[in-house]
């Protein structure tokens, strides 16, 4: 799994028309990476290809339904009112149409957008268009790591990621991001091999509490408390000889 896992652009017609929409809306056409320090990046990946294509046949299948239900609602009316006409109910077919044409045409961009970042202390998670949600979860503070999938996703060959925390691990934009993200829970979509990602993570989780790592702010604060306890241990050690030198002197 690498950042340079991705699929096809498709047509030159596709392109054109993704380009258009992406002025029209301001949204970037480049990927929204992360950025991460070279020396802790361990892996930086998209969903897998397949995420998409599962995405545009859901948006297909419910435009399909949206579609059959008007003509059916347009029939049904039809028959039980002999005078109206049931070819004007399908004016609301492009309001069912053009907003599908427009989702499978931003599910690209949306594919772009999202990144997983495994970095030597957390697990980053990146997606959205208009407005970013990253979310940020170190691995000392992952209490579970669970693998999903749905008959549809099965079909695909897909599963979801989800990734449990104790309450304070998990940092981001909002309370709730999209897809299921939160500030205690991180969620991968679009897994080829679950298995492998989720070993993957739990061995950093595993060195990350066997070696004490926590949260960094922690760490800080810490750090800082001891540096002044030894500090004031030094101080009063000096004190403690001024005071016997003294005395020392008093006596003789």
């Amino acid at each position: 799994m690498t950042a340079g896992n991705g699929i096809g652009e498709g047509s030159v017609v596709y392109r054109g028309i993704k380009g258009l929409v992406a002025r029209i809306l301001r949204i970037p056409l480049e990927p929204a990476s992360i950025p991460v320090n070279s020396g802790e990046l361990l892996d930086s990946f998209h969903p897998a290809p397949g995420w998409i294509r599962l995405r545009r046949i859901q948006v297909l299948l419910a435009a399909f339904s949206a579609v059959v239900i008007n003509i059916g609602l347009a029939v049904g009316f039809s028959l039980l009112n002999k005078n109206s006409d049931w070819m004007g109910w399908l004016f609301l077919l492009p309001v069912i149409i053009i907003p599908c044409l427009l989702k499978i045409t931003l599910l690209r961009l949306q594919y772009d957008c999202t990144w997983y970042v495994l970095t030597a202390r957390s697990l980053r998670i990146r997606r959205g268009l208009w407005v970013i949600h990253e979310t940020t979860i170190t691995y000392a503070n992952i209490q579970n790591v669970t693998v999903r999938q749905g008959p549809i996703e099965r079909l695909f060959g897909l599963s979801n990621i989800e990734v449990e925390t104790a309450g304070g691990g998990g940092t981001s934009s909002d309370s709730s991001g999209p897809s299921g993200d939160s500030s205690h829970t991180g969620r991968i979509e679009g897994v080829n091999d679950p298995e492998a990602l989720r070993d993957r993570i739990m061995s950093q989780v595993r060195k990350s509490r066997s070696s004490g790592l926590g949260d960094e702010p922690e760490q800080i604060r810490v750090a800082g408390s001891v540096g002044a306890d030894a500090d004031w241990s030094r101080l009063a050690g000096l004190l403690r000889e001024i005071r016997d030198d003294l005395q020392g002197a008093g006596a003789t």
